[in-house]
């Protein structure tokens, strides 16, 4: 549907099965600034259980990539296996009918099948891995970081944060290509 090509929370509606709460269109607003430039870096800090990685991490990479079919998405988590969990979410709703409703030139390339490492058929790409790992050699549009720190101990541990701050000017900043976009989402540990 056109309304979905053009509304985040439309295409939401159509292709998960959730509840939507007030605080989840505050997010979905701020998304979207990510997508039209308008926001270079958002940080969504809520608690567990809010749903933002619903929002954040499946629907809008997969409404992103629908909108701009030849970009490419890094997603990175404070595992790989976490980050390979939402890609193949990400990559299930690309792959969908509902997806094709909305975005019918975009869809998944055929040899398409990783969880964490997959094209669009119009050679854009979605690659996932866990913070500190690898991902030399890509370059990407968006930028989406979704629970870097998985515990409270880690957020405490000054190593830990500066292993992943390093990460992140070292590695991550440097494979934005430019104008694009990040997005951090966490439950906040530590100030």
């Amino acid at each position: 549907s056109r309304e979905a090509q053009s509304s985040l929370a439309a295409y939401a509606s159509l292709v998960l099965d959730v509840k939507r709460a007030a605080h989840h269109l505050l997010i979905i607003d701020a998304l979207e600034m990510i997508e039209r430039r308008e926001l270079d870096i958002l940080i969504i800090s809520c608690p567990p259980g809010s749903a933002k990685s619903t929002y954040a991490s499946v629907a809008f990479p997969a409404w992103y990539l629908g909108k701009h079919p030849d970009h490419s998405v890094i997603a990175a988590s404070h595992t790989a296996e976490l980050a390979e969990r939402f890609g193949r979410k990400v990559r299930n709703i690309v792959g969908g009918a509902e997806h094709h409703m909305a975005f019918p030139d975009c869809g998944l390339a055929a040899d398409s099948t990783a969880a964490g490492r997959w094209d669009t058929n119009k050679g854009g790409e979605y690659f996932a891995a866990g913070i500190g790992g690898a991902i030399t050699g890509r370059r990407g549009n968006l930028a989406i970081i979704d629970d870097p720190l998985k515990s409270r101990e880690d957020a405490d541990s000054e190593t830990v944060r500066n292993k992943q701050w390093d990460w992140w000017r070292d590695d991550l900043n440097t494979r934005m290509k430019p104008n694009s976009g990040i997005v951090v989402i966490q439950t906040r540990w530590h100030e």
